[in-house]
């Protein structure tokens, strides 16, 4: 398991630098894609939320939007 050793902060800060950082460089080409491939895209920013968490998406109390307030993160729409 990746997840493990590294402290929340640090685990943030790697999937904010790999997934967030892409999405707001391509914002350009995402603006006005069809909805199918930004729910696509959606779903991924979602799961690596859950992932930085470190919680499960059938056992969380948390809605994944409310991951995404947690850290800060703007959804993609």
């Amino acid at each position: 398991m990746i997840r493990v050793p590294f402290p929340d902060s640090m685990a943030a800060s790697v999937a904010s630098a790999l997934i967030s950082s892409r999405l707001d460089q391509l914002n350009y080409i995402i603006y006005g894609t069809p909805l199918k491939h930004t729910a696509r895209l959606q779903r991924i920013q979602h799961t690596a939320a859950r992932v930085v968490v470190y919680q499960h998406s059938r056992t969380s109390p948390l809605s994944s939007n409310e991951l995404l307030k947690q850290l800060h993160w703007l959804p993609i729409e």
